[in-house]
């Protein structure tokens, strides 16, 4: 029989311990984890093993400890992507609202802003068919973040265009949002986040836009957009469903980047630095003689 999303997520909650040791020996491994893949990868899983800690045992300390884990980890990423390397997802622009909402939904406005004002259509890749609803999603977000209304307005009646047809009306909910937020209209916003949380048990399976386990149990991107209004002067006060009380009250989170140490590197360090010793005292030498 089937396992249940309760089931699924209480099982990888008791293997969190074993399974995340593989994913850090991955993770440590420099040339497996040439370009982030690894690091992104226990990214991923940490931050599924936080909303396991939740589910099962309603443990917010633990969810805190390991999304912050998680987060630290895509901050680290997002940095070596700044700085030009070939990042595992952090090259294509279409997926950066994954980003912001994960920010978001922790209280990371900064690091969300941070992403939005790299997420740019000139400088990083486009895939050649982006998954539906990426493109939209992704500009209405980022120019809302960003407050840059003339862009963000014209994007986001994409996305209304897009989330008005019939099949697609469950995801509405978050273009009136969005729309509620440029407006700066708190009930307008509670009533899209009333049609997110009806509609949100048809977003969540394996056809539909939150298909990950960790997805199922509260609404990521609209819990993203709770702490973006806020963080625009709104007072927004909201529980429902898939918006628990312990993801509404989270405290504002700055994030340290986290790069992983790769296995050897610090062997590699401290043999380079006796060898440039080494050179030194004999250049000191030559020059004495």
């Amino acid at each position: 029989m089937k396992e249940t999303s309760l089931e699924q997520i209480t099982r990888l909650y008791d293997e969190y311990s074993t399974k995340l040791n593989h994913h850090l020996s991955l993770e440590k491994n420099k040339i497996k984890n040439k370009n982030g893949v690894h690091t992104f990868s226990t990214a991923t899983f940490m931050y599924t093993g936080a909303v396991s800690a939740w589910v099962a045992k309603k443990d917010i300390r633990q969810f805190s400890e390991r999304s912050n884990s998680s987060i630290a980890r895509l901050a680290g990423l997002f940095e070596c992507s700044q700085q030009g390397k070939n990042i595992y997802n952090l090259n294509r622009w279409e997926y950066y609202h994954e980003f912001f909402s994960l920010a978001l939904s922790f209280n990371s406005v900064s690091l969300a802003k941070e992403m939005a004002e790299y997420c740019s259509t000139e400088k990083l890749k486009g895939s050649f068919e982006p998954p539906p609803y990426s493109v939209e999603w992704t500009l209405s977000l980022k120019y809302l973040i960003l407050d840059i209304e003339k862009e963000g307005k014209k994007w986001l009646a994409e996305f209304h265009k897009r989330s008005g047809n019939k099949s697609n009306l469950k995801y509405l909910g978050y273009a009136n949002a969005m729309q509620a937020i440029w407006d700066r209209n708190e009930s307008a916003f509670i009533k899209a986040l009333d049609h997110i949380n009806e509609h949100y048990p048809k977003q969540i399976n394996s056809n539909a836009m939150f298909w990950r386990i960790d997805q199922h149990f509260f609404s990521q991107y609209g819990i993203a957009l709770v702490y973006l209004a806020h963080s625009k002067g709104m007072n927004i006060v909201y529980e429902n469903t898939y918006f628990p009380a312990d993801m509404m009250n989270l405290p504002e989170h700055h994030v340290t980047p986290y790069i992983p140490t790769p296995r050897g590197l610090l062997r590699q360090l401290i043999k380079d630095a006796v060898d440039q010793h080494k050179q030194q005292q004999d250049h000191i030498k030559k020059n004495k003689g």
